[in-house]
């Protein structure tokens, strides 16, 4: 099972959330009024820059009084626009996200109710059971909070940028430097964010699996003296998942402040030369303050695109376990016979069973039933 799903996980990450875009895909209206949504929440970021230059310039000219009463107005108009923006990007990707959870729990149970037996005898209930509520749980979070922050703060940069480059095109290029440098990083720390997420799901689905055990047989656990053992085991299983967890958290929490290091130097580089009297010689000191705020403010939206990488690789993860399960191939029905009424007789002739298809357990069997007759094997 853990090979088969390290075998999956290493498959391209986009085929993997290309697929899982196409559950999303699904639910146009709620994409369209979601992605509206963000467009106008990133549009107020460079806007409230914009806002703050114009009300600078406008003290010492001669619409004072104009923009004494106009600015005010503006910003309530950006602070109204910026929380309605928040709210239809967040709620729509939260009710995306919901009806992809929903309808990946509904196809999973459909292809669990369709599997042959040997299916099961070949994997633990506990995995299974992790596979319909963890996996598609951590789905769930690529579907939402990953495209909220991808979309959101990827058009705030867009934004940002775009004002800068309006400004100085030459002195913005060379903030431009570092993309190269960031996109490293994050390429580096998406591959160990997959590999852990994927050792994970196994952890959690043993841990699942100890814990269904414990508690449908207690009562033979009591019997048999065996709480110390159960516990061991369950401790061990924990304790992987718990290093697991540590592992991503330790790839995240150096990527992230890594990223925001070489932001800064290069924002600290723009900053030296902004303020050179070569730079913005002829223009106004509202639009050195538009500029020097749209760059300073690049830095958030930038850490928080580096720290959704793990919810996206979690969310790739995650697939590939779940789609691993909807591949699989169905029981067919050879049956050729049906009786519409029983006598309660059965019958079995010369028929076999094997866990395993190189193990067989019962050969050429020949039994009879009859009504009311119970038979132990």
């Amino acid at each position: 099972m853990a090979t088969k799903n390290a075998q999956e996980s290493g498959k391209p990450g986009w085929t993997l959330y290309k697929r899982l875009l196409s559950y999303v895909i699904q639910h146009k209206l709620v994409m369209a009024v979601g992605l509206t949504g963000f467009v106008i929440f990133a549009a107020s970021g460079p806007a409230a820059t914009q806002w703050l230059g114009w009300t600078l310039d406008s003290i010492n000219s001669e619409s004072y009084e104009e923009a004494r009463i106009l600015s005010p107005l503006l910003c309530i108009v950006i602070a109204f626009c910026r929380g309605l923006g928040s709210f239809m990007g967040g709620y729509s990707m939260a009710n995306l996200a919901q009806r992809v959870m929903h309808r990946l729990r509904f196809e999973l149970n459909a292809k669990l109710m369709k599997l042959p037996a040997t299916f099961f005898d070949q994997h633990t209930s506990g995995r299974l059971v992790s596979k319909v509520t963890y996996d598609v749980q951590q789905i769930a979070g690529a579907a939402s909070e990953a495209i909220t922050v991808v979309f959101r703060e990827g058009l705030t940069v867009v934004f940002y940028l775009t004002q800068l480059f309006l400004i100085d095109w030459q002195l913005t290029l060379t903030f431009l430097v570092i993309a190269p440098l960031v996109g490293s990083i994050v390429s580096l720390a998406s591959k160990r964010f997959r590999r852990y997420s994927s050792q994970m799901q196994d952890s959690m689905g043993e841990v699942t699996q100890i814990t269904n055990e414990t508690i449908k047989g207690q009562r033979v656990i009591r019997t048999f003296n065996a709480e110390d053992y159960v516990n061991d085991r369950l401790f061990a299983a924990s304790e992987r998942n718990r290093r697991q967890n540590m592992k991503m958290e330790l790839t995240r929490n150096v990527s992230t402040p890594l990223v925001q290091m070489i932001v800064a130097m290069a924002l600290a580089f723009l900053v030296w030369l902004a303020m050179s009297p070569d730079f913005f010689a002829g223009s106004t000191p509202g639009e050195f303050v538009i500029f020097l705020s749209a760059a300073g403010l690049l830095a958030k939206p930038i850490r928080q695109l580096t720290q959704v990488n793990s919810v996206i690789q979690r969310g790739i993860a995650a697939s590939a376990s779940i789609f691993t399960l909807l591949d699989e191939a169905p029981e067919t029905d050879q049956g050729t016979h049906a009786k519409r009424r029983v006598d309660g007789k059965l019958e079995f002739r010369h028929v076999g069973f094997s866990y395993r298809e190189d193990t067989p357990v019962l050969k050429n069997v020949c039994l009879v039933a009859k009504p009311g007759q119970t038979i132990a094997l």
